[in-house]
């Protein structure tokens, strides 16, 4: 539904950002502008603040490396036997990421990224908590089973095997989007003081729901299901401006929700949290 109500009246109640708990959110810090296609170690040495838990291997993609590099994005002119997986964008600045959450039935093979947040999660506090996504564009498969898991402990495990957890926030519908940045995002209530975010696919591959992408290319490399990574966030609701008004703009509002995290309808006089289609969020008071 779109916010149509106008006040001439907009009063900023509270001057401080929202804070976002995750370090290098757009990737846009690197220790090493990398050409090529990554091994874990590698991405590891390139993607300052996060890391993949396991022996699988992200890529950084970038706009300001040599177009011939294999991980140029959007047009890449690499040559090499490994098929480009897509001509996507970063939604923000020059890099993004990329990981395998699906490669062939039955391998159980998935790629995952995790950071280690600014400062722990406070115990009954809520946040929220997201990240953007689209699907490669020659890739075999899209999914739905796109999870962010919070734990206290950092992951490691010496395999490319699927992670098991259960993830905080799960992907809703089937992310079929190649052109477009789709918004995987939740707000939840912190059950323990969670200090790791982990980003993939935690389903085995006999649980990971799959579509056909009609654009999939077919050349090697590009089997499975693949997704493009940009702006991470972990944000608690209470941090966020507050104003008074009722905002008359472009924006979708896709959700109300109450400070204790429970979605709600808009009330009078009330602090709530507006979440809006972009990604974009406010605690608004409504006259």
């Amino acid at each position: 539904m779109k916010n149509t109500l106008i006040f001439s009246m907009l009063f900023i109640a509270s001057f401080g950002f929202s804070q976002n708990l995750v370090p290098n959110p757009s990737f846009e810090d690197t220790d090493l502008f990398f050409c090529g296609i990554m091994t874990s170690s590698d991405f590891n040495s390139a993607a300052s603040e996060w890391q993949t838990p396991g022996d699988g291997s992200p890529d950084m993609y970038y706009t300001n490396i040599n177009d011939t590099c294999f991980n140029f994005q959007p047009n890449s002119t690499y040559s090499g036997p490994i098929g480009i997986k897509g001509s996507q964008i970063p939604r923000t600045g020059n890099i993004m990421v990329g990981f395998g959450a699906f490669t062939i039935q039955g391998m159980e093979q998935r790629e995952y990224i995790e950071v280690a947040l600014s400062t722990p999660l406070t115990v009954g506090s809520h946040y929220v908590v997201e990240c953007y996504v689209s699907l490669a564009d020659s890739i075999e498969f899209a999914t739905d089973n796109l999870g962010i898991y919070l734990s206290e402990q950092l992951i490691n495990q010496a395999s490319n095997s699927v992670i098991s957890a259960t993830p905080q926030i799960q992907s809703n519908g089937m992310i079929t989007d190649t052109q477009n940045w789709v918004r995987i995002a939740d707000t939840i209530e912190a059950t323990a003081p969670f200090q790791y975010l982990t980003i993939g696919n935690f389903s085995s591959d006999a649980n990971t729901n799959l579509q056909a992408n009609p654009s999939y290319s077919s050349k090697p490399g590009t089997y499975g299901a693949y997704y493009f990574i940009d702006d991470v966030s972990v944000e608690n609701i209470r941090d966020l401006n507050t104003v008074k008004h009722a905002l008359n703009s472009d924006r979708k509002l896709i959700k109300v929700i109450d400070l204790m995290g429970r979605e709600t309808k808009v009330k009078p006089n009330i602090p709530l949290i507006y979440i809006y289609d972009d990604g974009s969020r406010e605690k608004v008071i409504v006259n």
